[in-house]
């Protein structure tokens, strides 16, 4: 049977009803009289009022429905859960329907001042975005009866300054007879572009007359040259198809677009535009994000990108550098991405050199170590013609860490010689910390950390925690766990889980601190194999290595035979090797059929982490599990992002539980499970 850990409280709003209740039995109640009169005979009684807004409302919805073709039908959509749309418009065409919808959010004004906006909640153009119609905002002006619109995803974007909640728009397109026609090829580009890989070879349309007062040719000419080598873009000399991408030299720059997606515009300084090649460049290194995002067609994209990142000016400014290297490191593009790191990121006071640093610190866990390995390589070379090369070095030793330790010790040895004041640094010392801890050096990573602490590092607080359990230091390292902040937080369950280890080391098994040999504990093991462990040998094995998770893997099943579900030992043979499903699956288990719903959901959260996908196929394999069991981790894995969620199914189930056993006698089902040992 589940049962409730004293540990978590269920918040219900049986107490805030019963108060409620209660309220309004004690006030003072109102006589039959006095309720039917309405109050003192004689005055006026208030009646509700029609506001100008409301009429305004009404009256858009009407000029609207009289504006669109009389084949579209229009539905009202629902204003208690409509997000900021108020109708949804279907197209149809020869009186059959095209697919195509759209949605519409109907704006009034009395008389417009100036040209015609309309304001707008940040979050509501949010969530516009990600809606599979797009959404049309019609502006009605009641001073001129004129109707004005705007697609809501051709916006000029722009972030809400000071952290306003709200944007005032433009809605710039008077309504005319030619208005359904444009309304209908633009929803129809918006669902086709969605699924671009459908329409490949897709048209493009380059075009413009103008560039700083001169002709705009071989600007022109430039971007027709750069599409050239891409089989799935087709320039176009006549209409385009639609979906199509445009391409229009500006007089002081260049827009890029494709139909039913964002515009994106790109302005140069009038006392240095660039050449028609590195213009070309931009307008490929736009369309690659357009492209690919949507769809099948990041191939395309990506290929794009490649092509514009040895000329684009955009590329290296800030804004979507860092977007930029994401895209090319998960596509394994990687001379693109050394390319374009050799423009920024080992270029010295670049402007744009924290985005292109954020961009490799994004993608670390995804790198191939060879590329990690490159881009060290380069910081390292390029540093040496820096006057103050500590940052490379830094940057290089932090990429090289995980991969040689040495190497990146010398690395880190040279930018402080570079930059004594690098010592002063707490991260300086973390990252050393880090380094020591994956190459086991324990008692390094010990020093390191403890100084990062010192420094005010709050972060390196359960790092140190955890290499002082690993240097065998138990009892230090519960009393850091106990003042790290560890009890909240997802990210934070491992730590949880070391921590209620280190108790029951400390506590129960009675060790504080001890030398530990590994090597020394794994032979003792070995050597009685193929034998069952005594408990004697158990015993043994924990007194020269208190974390030989297999020593307490091994004394699990004599416990249940007691009548005792192994919790304690469970937990350090889980947080001593996580990567092992079976050991987490079981603690799991334990913990709920203890109560200790936290430890449980600790313990799936760490599964997910370290064992990922191996732990639903050892749940579905394994013939220690039955399908009651399979069907409750299942159940409790789908709920484990949303805590709340997690415990109210478990309540859930307690109470079935609770009522099936006043119909059947309880049965104990406290059996041992076989003996896995590593």
């Amino acid at each position: 049977m589940l049962r409730r850990s004293k540990h978590y409280r269920t918040f219900r709003n049986g107490a805030s009803l019963v108060v409620q209740l209660s309220q309004r039995r004690s006030s003072p109640t109102i006589g039959r009289s006095e309720r039917f009169q309405g109050g003192n005979v004689g005055q006026k009684r208030k009646k509700p009022t029609r506001s100008r807004s409301h009429e305004l409302e009404d009256e858009s919805y009407t000029k609207f429905r009289a504006a669109r073709p009389s084949a579209w039908p229009v539905h009202k959509i629902d204003g208690s859960d409509d997000y900021g749309r108020d109708l949804l418009v279907e197209i149809f065409e020869n009186h059959q329907p095209t697919g195509n919808e759209f949605s519409v959010q109907l704006k009034a004004k009395e008389k417009l001042v100036g040209p015609p906006k309309a304001k707008l909640n940040v979050s509501t153009l949010n969530h516009w975005e990600d809606q599979p119609s797009p959404t049309l905002i019609v502006l009605w002006d009641a001073a001129t009866d004129q109707l004005y619109y705007e697609w809501a995803h051709r916006l000029p974007w722009s972030d809400p300054k000071h952290d306003k909640t709200t944007r005032t728009v433009p809605v710039p397109h008077l309504w005319s007879e030619t208005t359904p026609e444009i309304l209908a090829e633009e929803a129809d580009a918006f669902r086709k572009v969605r699924d671009l890989g459908r329409y490949f070879p897709v048209d493009v349309e380059v075009r413009g007359d103008e560039y700083f007062g001169g002709d705009a040719g071989p600007v022109v000419s430039a971007i027709i040259d750069g599409f050239s080598s891409f089989p799935d873009l087709v320039v176009s000399f006549s209409k385009p198809r639609v979906p199509f991408i445009r391409v229009e030299v500006l007089a002081n720059g260049v827009e890029v677009s494709m139909s039913g997606t964002p515009v994106k515009r790109i302005t140069y300084e009038p006392s240095a535009p660039p050449p028609p090649e590195v213009i070309a460049a931009d307008a490929l290194f736009a369309l690659a994000f357009a492209v690919g995002t949507i769809g099948r067609s990041r191939d395309v994209g990506t290929a794009l990108l490649c092509a514009s990142v040895e000329r684009s000016f955009m590329a290296i400014v800030a804004g979507r550098l860092a977007d930029a290297i994401v895209l090319l490191v998960r596509a394994d593009a990687r001379d693109a991405l050394l390319t374009l790191l050799a423009r920024t990121l080992t270029v010295e006071h670049h402007p744009s050199w924290s985005e292109a640093l954020a961009g490799v610190e994004a993608t670390k866990a995804i790198m191939a170590d060879a590329l990690r390995m490159a881009i060290a390589s380069s910081l390292e070379q390029t540093s040496k013609s820096w006057s103050s090369p500590a940052r490379a070095l830094r940057t290089a030793a932090w990429l090289v860490g995980p991969l040689d330790a040495d190497r990146a010790m010398e690395l880190w040895e040279a930018a402080v010689e570079a930059d004594p004041s690098t010592k002063d640094n707490p991260r300086y010392w973390s990252e050393l910390g880090g380094i020591s801890f994956l190459w086991e050096r324990w008692d390094d990573a010990v020093a390191n950390y403890r100084k990062a602490v010192r420094l005010g590092d709050k972060a390196s607080r359960p790092l140190l925690a955890d290499a002082l359990m690993w240097a065998g230091h138990y009892a230090d390292a519960l009393g850091q766990f106990n003042t790290a902040g560890i009890l909240d937080g997802d990210d934070n369950a491992e730590w949880r889980l070391k921590s209620k280890a280190l108790r029951f080391i400390v506590e129960v098994v009675g060790i504080n601190q001890q030398k530990r040999d590994d090597f020394v504990a794994e032979m003792m093991w070995r050597d009685n194999l193929p034998s069952p462990p005594s408990v004697e040998l158990i015993e043994q094995v924990i007194e020269v290595d208190a974390l030989y998770a297999w020593a307490y893997w091994a004394a699990c099943p004599g416990m249940r035979d007691r009548g005792v579900e192994p919790v304690g030992p469970l937990l350090v043979a889980a947080v001593c090797q996580p990567s092992r499903a079976p050991i987490v699956q079981e603690l799991t288990t334990a913990a709920l059929r203890t109560g200790n719903w936290e430890t449980a959901r600790d313990a799936l959260l760490l599964a997910r982490r370290m064992c990922g996908p191996d732990f639903i196929r050892m749940v579905h394999t394994d013939e220690v599990i039955d399908r009651e069991l399979r069907a409750l981790l299942l159940k409790l894995w789908g709920c484990l992002d949303d805590r709340d969620d997690f415990f109210a199914e478990l309540e859930k189930i307690q109470s079935e539980q609770q009522a099936e056993e006043v119909e059947a006698p309880s049965v104990d089902d406290h059996g041992g499970s076989p003996n896995r040992t590593g």
